[in-house]
């Protein structure tokens, strides 16, 4: 069992189109909607590195995500915040029986159409961790 790299992370604004505007246009990265939302970008969306990587999910400030128990975080007006740090692992079930073994609360995001699945957990200082098993 390892954690192999990081996938991603996760920006909530109050700011959407100025932040996906400078790392569009000024960075020169590739945004697009999240992957399974087609159309245009309104709530969020997904910043591209150079490998074709989504590195950066951003979203507005206020939108539900997964672990959110259906309140979204607001972020403070001027301000972004972390929402989440995204692992890309390995071995679903050692990892499992660790989150279990430890008492940790999680939950589980199962993605079968896109060969994913996920454990979502929070850290102790409340971040949400998303690990990633592909």
């Amino acid at each position: 069992m390892a954690i192999r790299k990081l996938d991603h992370v996760n920006i909530r604004t109050p700011h959407l189109e100025a932040t996906i505007a400078f790392y569009g246009d000024v960075l020169g990265m590739r945004t697009a909607p999240p992957l399974g939302m087609a159309g245009e970008i309104t709530d969020a969306a997904w910043i591209y590195d150079d490998s074709g990587a989504a590195a950066l999910h951003v979203g507005r400030a206020g939108t539900p995500y997964p672990g959110d128990d259906g309140i979204a975080p607001p972020a403070d007006p001027g301000s972004a915040m972390v929402h989440h740090v995204a692992f890309d692992c390995d071995d679903h079930g050692g990892m499992l029986g660790r989150i279990e073994a430890a008492g940790v609360e999680h939950f589980r995001n199962d993605l079968p159409a896109f060969g994913l699945r996920q454990i979502f957990a929070r850290d102790p200082n409340g971040v949400l961790v998303e690990l990633n098993f592909r």
